[in-house]
């Protein structure tokens, strides 16, 4: 422990320990207390006090546990006798709640943490602070899509019926078009055409190309594998073509980012948002900088009030969880237990990332009007946060807007190659997306801002029914909650013109493919 919250401690003289003292019988002189001396002074130090300050209480406690009647034994007596002696030093102020010795002692030193060390003459006194805030439940709860049987369609607009209980408010937002539905349809169309045919032709041309010695049927299933091929290079080049024309142009008129207003107004306090990091056994030092960076930028940016930080542990070894509540809790001292940082360790680990999110949902959903989630490895700037927000409030029909993390702190040679190949395309590809996708976008998961209340309506996740490997829970969660949310009613946007959000990549081909 490399802090001294204690160096500061001045212990009283005990004046009793001056006379002399009668001769000590043989069963306690037999007793070990030299090794009662060593593990007292291994508390004290382990607890934070200074080198000159442990001797001391040690020498003290050590001569108080001597001139006991009874004894239990050495080392067991020489530790009560130090806790003893910290607590008439400096008793806790205000506290005269009646209770065991082990408990007051615990509670003096949780409030000589809190305090940062002991002060002479200043009283300590435990102050409340909580892990989380209190609960405020909601449903999340999954339903399950049957799909579009044929003919039902027209069935229920003849009979009148209609499957889904929520079709009003549904029929509402969808009846809301937009200008750029029409436009979109019309694009994706043009990237079919541009898609298909040339997919097409080059399926024709492979198959000419075969040897007359091949059997037919393999021929032709070798070219269509071919042109399925050819096509999926075909959405990678149309989609970066049209991307670097559209950067060229300076970008889409029907871009969410063009409905920010000029000047951008402060965040109203009563708009609450979270921002969650779930996380599962990962580095705690990459965690807690990363969110610290989040908040400092939120607090330069003046909207730290509106925002609140969650950290939604599911990490299974307990040492690493009782490092993420150490580095928790030494957080809230440095921020002088002000709150806004909050810790959750779930002990029923279910359904793993979407789970998590799913389980925060529930429990302070309701408290919040957005979400921003971010990924262990991913940070985002307060001004990029609060623009997020400034866009959800003026456009009431989105519920998920994504952005495109730039890839930094790359380490090894195949994280390199991949940030310099991301910095250098990404832009091109990220605004090609755009212009197909406009509010139809998916969602990857992390580093971007959800509307909470629809999210919880809509995006819950029922495990796949049947056996083997196309049961159970869903995986890729993020795609099925975006088509989710905007089978609801509610746009998905991707933002690719708006810096500050960023993620590192994994060191190698192995933990990409884990990913």
């Amino acid at each position: 422990m490399t802090e001294r919250p204690f160096r500061d401690l001045r212990v009283v003289p005990d004046a009793a320990a001056d006379e002399t003292q009668a001769a000590l019988p043989l069963e306690t002189i037999l007793q070990d207390w030299p090794g009662a001396l060593a593990r007292v002074t291994a508390y004290l130090r382990k607890i934070g006090f200074a080198p000159a300050d442990v001797r001391h209480i040690a020498e003290r406690a050590l001569e108080r546990a001597l001139g006991r009647k009874r004894h239990t034994g050495a080392v067991a007596d020489a530790i009560e006798e130090a806790e003893r002696l910290l607590l008439e030093t400096q008793p806790l102020a205000g506290d005269s709640r009646a209770e065991g010795r082990l408990a007051e002692f615990a509670r003096w030193r949780f409030a000589a943490w809190q305090a940062g060390g002991v002060r002479e003459g200043a009283p300590l006194a435990p102050r409340p602070f909580t892990a989380t805030p209190p609960l405020l439940r909601g449903p999340m709860v999954p339903a399950l899509y049957r799909g579009r049987r044929l003919g039902e369609r027209r069935r229920r607009r003849r009979t009148g019926e209609h499957h889904d209980p929520e079709h009003p408010a549904r029929r509402e937002r969808r009846g809301a078009r937009q200008p750029w539905d029409a436009r979109g349809r019309r694009r994706r169309a043009l990237l079919l055409l541009l898609v298909l045919a040339p997919s097409v032709v080059a399926g024709s041309y492979f198959l000419q190309t075969l040897p007359a010695t091949v059997w037919y049927p393999v021929e032709l299933a070798m070219a269509i594998a071919f042109g399925a091929l050819f096509g999926w290079i075909s959405v990678g080049f149309w989609t970066a073509v049209f991307g670097f024309f559209l950067l060229l142009r300076g970008g889409d008129r029907f871009a969410i980012t063009k409905t920010e207003a000029e000047p951008r107004a402060p965040i109203d306090p009563s708009v609450r948002t979270a921002i969650v990091m779930p996380v599962k056994d990962e580095s705690v030092e990459r965690v807690f900088a990363g969110l610290r960076a989040v908040r400092a930028s939120l607090a330069r940016a003046g909207s730290l009030d509106a925002f609140d930080i969650f950290i939604l542990s599911d990490s299974a070894d307990p040492d690493r969880w009782i490092d993420e509540e150490e580095a928790w809790a030494r957080w809230n001292r440095e921020n002088d237990f002000q709150g806004g940082v909050f810790y959750r360790h779930r002990r029923v680990r279910r359904k793993r990332k979407s789970g998590n999110v799913a389980d925060f949902c529930r429990r302070y959903g309701r408290r919040y009007r957005y979400m921003v989630c971010l990924d262990a490895d991913s940070v985002m700037s307060g001004e990029c946060i609060v623009r997020l927000v400034g866009m959800m409030e003026r456009n009431r029909h989105v519920g998920i807007i994504q952005t495109a993390p730039a890839v930094v702190r790359a380490r090894s040679l195949f994280a390199r190659i991949q940030q310099f190949t991301a910095r250098l395309y990404g832009p091109m590809f990220a605004a090609g997306m755009h212009y197909w996708q406009l509010g139809d976008s998916p969602y990857w998961g992390h580093n971007a801002i959800i509307r909470v209340e629809p999210f919880m309506q809509h995006c819950a996740l029922a495990p796949l029914p049947g056996r083997g490997g196309l049961s159970g829970d869903i995986l890729s969660h993020d795609f099925v909650e975006a088509a989710l949310m905007r089978r609801a009613g509610y746009h998905v946007w991707l933002v690719p013109d708006l810096a500050g959000s960023y993620e590192q990549q994994p060191p190698n081909l192995l933990e990409e493919l884990q990913r």
